[in-house]
């Protein structure tokens, strides 16, 4: 058997997979993916209306790529608005009244913080850090918040490349809530990252400082 396997080791063509990169092999093999015309409203919901379950968990992460990563590449916000939304000052949004430009803008699809939290809309903060907050409309029951801890915990630090930064906890009930802090690659260097998920409260939230000033 052990003679076999060094024969099939020897013989075998040195896999891709194997190849030294310069940038983590995931962030190379979903360098494409942009837009939303790939995940179907009926199954996924819509940027401005997710559907309240995994499914939409993974349209969250669609949002993160097309707008967070987006915006840390030079785009202006206008330029990275999800179908449904638009741009609004912090005061306007956050207080219903107008106000002085402020360093961050923020994206919605109803201008009004306690509408998007009531109403299940998420909301962007985009600013020297890009934080996604979605309230689920009512908190999921067990069964959808395991499913939707699982893309959050697994599938989003795998196609982003991230790399934990907080100690691993142990596997926790459905219901309670998760903080996770991950380092993702930002044009050279480290971006810190992180994923608040708390079941009971329906509550998602992804943050991650922008690398605007890449290395030369």
């Amino acid at each position: 058997m052990r003679r076999a396997l060094a024969l099939w080791l020897a013989l075998a063509p040195a896999a891709a997979a194997q190849e030294i990169t310069e940038t983590p092999r995931m962030l190379e093999t979903t360098a494409g993916i942009a837009g939303y015309e790939d995940l179907q409203p009926e199954r996924f919901g819509t940027p401005a209306t997710p559907r309240p379950d995994e499914m939409g968990a993974i349209l969250l992460l669609r949002i993160f790529r097309n707008t967070c990563l987006a915006a840390e590449a030079g785009a202006p916000p206008e330029a990275v608005l999800p179908s449904g939304f638009a741009a609004y000052g912090a005061r306007a949004y956050l207080f219903g009244t107008p106000g002085p430009r402020t360093p961050t803008t923020y994206l919605s699809a109803t201008g009004d913080i306690l509408r998007d939290e009531e109403e299940g809309h998420p909301s962007i903060a985009l600013g020297e850090s890009c934080r996604i907050d979605w309230r689920l409309p009512t908190p999921p029951g067990e069964e959808t918040a395991r499913h939707m801890r699982y893309i959050l915990t697994e599938h989003f630090p795998y196609i982003f490349a991230l790399t934990r930064a907080s100690r691993p906890e142990p596997s926790q009930p459905p219901g309670i809530a998760t903080f996770i802090e991950w380092d993702r690659p930002c044009h050279g260097q480290w971006c810190p990252t992180s994923l608040i998920f708390d079941p009971s409260g329906g509550q998602i939230t992804l943050t991650t400082r922008l690398n605007r000033s890449p290395r030369p």
